[in-house]
């Protein structure tokens, strides 16, 4: 082993000191006294997109987190993914199996499965439900936020809602449901949503 060195300088002279670190033989770097150990967790998941789809399944879910190495197993609820990769350490894609409802999903690795939270979320729509995609600068996409979107995302209707027919007036959206209710969401300011207001709306009113 070989000591690391620095200089200090001394009345003209240079003094050697010995490091607080040490070489190993092989050129690797020792851990510095007090320094924590990494310690191996199961995998966690931050994120996932798309968090929707349809029941068939089909397409590619992305998701995020850490501790991805060596993953054996992707579940949608009870449901194998039918194909993973591992892209790395915090990145898997997988292959939407056929589902209903909503379903956590897990990545499991030799050292344990990821905790369920609302982060793995994935939501399978039901037959009925309403999708929208494009421009979304007034919330006429219906789900509740403002950026547009170059894929379907589902219009957040209250649950058990079947829409039967949809329109679009320039920046507002219309939804008949199969109980006659109409529902309206995106430009308001001239009262095209019907609530007695004069206000945009990213969400169904």
């Amino acid at each position: 082993m070989h000591a690391a060195t620095r200089f200090r300088r001394q009345a003209g002279s240079l003094a050697v000191l010995s490091s607080a670190l040490v070489l190993i033989s092989a050129g690797t770097l020792a851990r510095p006294p007090g320094a924590a150990a990494a310690i191996a967790a199961p995998p966690q998941i931050s994120g996932i997109s798309p968090a929707d789809g349809l029941p068939a399944g089909g397409g590619t879910l992305t998701i995020s987190g850490s501790g991805y190495d060596g993953a054996t197993s992707v579940k949608f609820g009870t449901e194998q993914a039918p194909a993973f990769k591992v892209v790395s350490a915090s990145e898997i894609t997988a292959t939407i199996p056929a589902g209903h409802g909503r379903v956590n999903v897990t990545v499991t690795s030799p050292l344990g499965t990821s905790a369920a939270t609302q982060a793995d979320q994935y939501v399978y729509l039901a037959m009925g439900t309403a999708l929208d995609w494009g421009y979304n600068n007034f919330g006429q996409l219906g789900n509740g936020q403002d950026g547009n979107s170059a894929v379907p995302v589902a219009v957040h209707l209250p649950g058990g809602t079947v829409v039967t027919a949809t329109a679009r007036a320039g920046f507002t959206t219309y939804a008949l449901t199969s109980e006659g209710t109409v529902y309206a969401w995106g430009l308001g300011t001239d009262g095209e949503l019907g609530d007695r207001s004069t206000s945009n709306s990213p969400l169904p009113v």
